[in-house]
């Protein structure tokens, strides 16, 4: 190495000493690029989004919903959907509220509870997230205790992995692992390769303005891994371990500054001010859907921005004319995995108002109203899930 050294460089008269200083460089540059991350963070394309939201017709972006009535019986009953993963016709429905997951078919049969709570092998205290890896296994992360749970598709618990560090979410790719850390760490991605335990930090920092609340950050996996976190307007995707932002969406002045930031941040009453002042601080939800990217903000609103030829719909309402519905942004579900469709729950308290309305309304019965006649305070939600056209 040594003469391939002076003979690149031209300096055969070079004392031994400075030979051995180059080379010293050249293994220490060498050293320091084989450490970078694969963080790429080139902005593909950036849209300007108003926070005027408007009403639209569902029909206007998708075909006819699919209606999955969840089928209640005394083990089966949901009190809150906080995430939904669908895979091979099965929907895992993660109930944070119970610390339960639930395995029920496409149809809306319930297959399976996983309800482990303890310290053994496949136990847990507190699940945070749940994912389907890529051999099907379902996969629950549990920060108490720190560890990563393998499950077969039907729920038989297979294994599981230790953590030694805690996360707010969790994502699968090919190969690793993605976790989002908490605000004590910026809000920062790892990445973990579970096989040889090789940890990556990915994603720059961001202040420390609160570490009260955890709300505001998304990532989920229905084609790449699709990423967003408070008070950044970036959606950052990851592919092949390689993260680059591939849509930045411009608020205008409606998005959170540094001044109100360090104003109201730790306030109780953040979420108001933000509410209040027409302020955006974070994107959740966030699905990316053929050309579609799909969001919710803060301000209960949704957006749909078609990517192909870069139109804005910025909504407050949907009305399903074929079901005599009003849907609300607040109202809509992440939907991971291969479905490509976007899910609204309809808990059953509002499902017996609706059926009150519709069977006092003047117009013509719709059959919906039929379907929902017999629900109870002790039923199981209804999901609506719809595909764009």
């Amino acid at each position: 190495m040594l003469k391939k050294f002076l003979e690149i460089n031209q300096v055969k008269k070079m004392t031994l000493k400075q030979a051995f200083v180059g080379c010293v460089f050249i293994i220490f540059s060498l050293i320091i690029n084989s450490c970078k991350t694969n963080e790429e963070l080139s902005i593909c394309n950036s849209f300007s989004v108003e926070t005027k939201a408007e009403e639209y017709n569902t029909d206007y972006f998708f075909s006819k919903p699919k209606l999955i009535f969840l089928e209640t019986i005394p083990e089966s009953f949901i009190a809150e959907i906080s995430k939904i993963y669908i895979r091979d016709n099965y929907l895992y429905i993660l109930d944070q509220r119970t610390q339960k997951v639930f395995i029920f078919n496409d149809q809306g049969k319930f297959i399976r509870l996983i309800k482990n709570r303890g310290n053994g092998p496949g136990e847990y205290i507190q699940i945070i997230d749940l994912a389907i890896d890529s051999k099907g296994r379902l996969v629950l992360y549990a920060d108490l205790p720190g560890k990563i749970m393998f499950f077969s598709e039907k729920g038989d618990f297979l294994y599981e992995k230790k953590l030694k560090e805690s996360y707010m979410g969790m994502a699968i790719g090919e190969k690793s692992f993605y976790f989002l850390n908490f605000p004590t760490e910026r809000q920062t991605l790892t990445m973990i390769n579970i096989q040889n335990d090789r940890k990556i930090k990915l994603l720059k920092s961001l202040p420390e303005y609160n570490n009260i609340f955890l709300a505001g950050y998304s990532i989920s996996s229905t084609n790449n891994i699709i990423l967003t976190r408070r008070f950044d307007p970036c959606v950052y995707s990851i592919i092949n371990d390689s993260i680059k932002i591939i849509f930045k969406i411009d608020f205008g002045k409606s998005f959170i500054t540094e001044n109100f930031l360090s104003q109201y941040a730790k306030s109780r009453s953040f979420f108001k001010k933000c509410f209040d002042n027409n302020i955006i601080f974070t994107l959740v939800n966030t699905q990316l859907i053929l050309d579609k990217l799909v969001f919710n903000t803060n301000l209960a609103q949704m957006h749909i921005i078609s990517t192909k030829d870069e139109k804005v719909y910025s909504i407050n309402r949907l009305v399903d004319s074929s079901l005599g519905l009003s849907v609300y942004p607040s109202q809509r579900v992440l939907i991971d995995g291969e479905s490509g469709c976007l899910g609204f729950v309809f808990y059953p308290e509002l499902l017996m108002h609706i059926s009150e309305s519709l069977k006092n309304a003047k117009h013509p019965k719709y059959p919906f109203c039929n379907e929902i006649s017999n629900i109870n305070e002790n039923s199981n939600p209804l999901l609506v899930l719809y595909r764009f056209k």
